[in-house]
């Protein structure tokens, strides 16, 4: 794969030479962007991530990585995770290659860029992590079992619950208005918890599948990874790709593929 032209990009976010992603800088910059649209007409969850990881910064005095180790990774032996490119790691690391080069929410370049842009420094708190199916598929075992994990208790049940509560009502997420306008999809509720991707009611395009129950929840990412716990037949389904596809397209797929696991779920 040619390496991306990440070092002619010299915004306040990119330092070429460090090759440092400075999250910091983004939630400063993001207080002078002007508002999108109203939180109470519709949803927008991009830049929250950056700004919760700089208050928790403030709050602790640590950085992302150390909170994310000593709170999950450690307890959960997630040993092959981490928050950037672990030194360690990095002979395995599966370059993120765009299969599917179509418009979509996200530029191609920009996406292989992050083979770049990950670095043992980088603290990217949205896309800035490496993992295996292995390990997340721990971090999904934990959750489907209220918070704990071959002893080690990371989250309480009513955490959990709470998390996995719709915030969001029958609002739209507007992050898929293009895929909207580009297929002629119908308007759809965004059922979004905190933090949390909820399967909700409704025949919509559903990355969890169709036939998940409406409590279902999980997170994914760009083309490329995806997790998700069905409460009510007690399962967990982990997928992990470095090829990504454009993120309509990739919601199809995962949508696919979800229903094909629990079509054969029979018990």
């Amino acid at each position: 794969m040619p390496k991306p032209e990440v070092s002619k990009h010299k915004g306040k976010f990119w330092k070429p030479h460090s090759q440092k992603f400075a999250f910091r800088k983004m939630f400063e910059s993001s207080r002078e962007k002007p508002v999108i649209s109203l939180a109470s007409s519709a949803q927008r969850v991009r830049q929250g991530v950056d700004c919760g990881a700089v208050a928790i910064l403030r709050l602790r005095s640590k950085i992302d990585y150390e909170i994310m180790e000593e709170r999950v990774l450690c307890p959960l032996k997630m040993k092959d995770t981490a928050l950037g490119l672990r030194r360690d790691l990095a002979k395995r690391r599966v370059p993120v290659v765009v299969r599917d080069r179509s418009p979509g929410l996200f530029a191609p370049e920009m996406l292989e860029a992050m083979n770049e842009l990950i670095t043992e420094e980088a603290e990217i708190p949205a896309g800035g992590a490496v993992s295996t199916a292995a390990d997340i598929f721990r971090f999904s075992e934990m959750l489907r079992r209220g918070g704990e994990l071959d002893g080690a208790r990371v989250l309480s049940p009513a955490i959990i619950k709470l998390a996995t509560t719709n915030q969001t009502g029958e609002m739209p997420n507007n992050l898929w208005t293009y895929a909207r306008e580009l297929h002629g999809w119908d308007e759809f509720p965004a059922y979004l918890g905190l933090s949390f991707m909820l399967r909700g009611e409704g025949i919509f395009p559903a990355p969890f599948g169709t036939m998940a129950s409406a409590g279902t929840f999980g997170g994914l990412g760009a083309g490329s990874a995806m997790f998700w716990i069905d409460p009510e037949r007690d399962l967990s389904f982990v997928f992990l790709s470095v090829g990504l596809l454009e993120e309509s397209a990739n919601m199809h797929r995962f949508q696919r593929l979800s229903d094909l696991v629990l079509a054969s779920v029979v018990k």
